[in-house]
């Protein structure tokens, strides 16, 4: 079942909302376990700059309307997106994806998003796969496998 959403507001940064206004939630959580190299892995995940990964977290945490694209499905050759390098923004393709390593975190840490819980009501987001991933992934941003990885 494709479940569409219809969004008005594209001015919200990293939610999942194609310029058309319209969202296919199942697609946007297609992927049910974090890649080999996610930042959210407790063990081989990709190196970040001093700092990121908090910044990422804070962000999550701001709002219950934010999310966090997997870095394979950003600004890529099969995904498309586009950076402004002057602005700095990121003009998405709408073929973007959750990062399934941030969903399992927020759920790990009783902070599932808005999207998430619409996905479980809904169907496009299956509760166990997440549950099951959770045991893989930080515990917070202050706990990472690399401890040059932050401040």
């Amino acid at each position: 079942m494709t479940i569409r959403l219809r969004t008005e507001n594209t001015a919200m940064a990293n939610t999942p909302q194609p310029a058309r206004g319209e969202y296919d939630l199942a697609e946007y959580f297609r992927l049910k376990r974090p890649c080999k190299n996610c930042p959210f892995l407790k063990d081989g995940g990709i190196e970040l700059a001093p700092g990121r990964m908090e910044d990422i977290v804070n962000h999550l945490y701001a709002s219950d309307e934010n999310s966090f694209q997997c870095h394979e499905t950003v600004h890529s050759e099969k995904f498309g997106g586009t950076w402004d390098d002057e602005t700095g923004d990121y003009h998405p393709s709408g073929k973007e994806a959750h990062c399934a390593g941030a969903t399992a975190f927020l759920q790990k840490t009783g902070m599932s998003s808005k999207w998430m819980r619409i996905g479980y009501v809904t169907g496009a987001l299956d509760f166990e796969q997440v549950r099951a991933t959770m045991p893989a992934v930080i515990d917070s941003a202050n706990n990472l496998s690399n401890p040059d990885q932050h401040d």
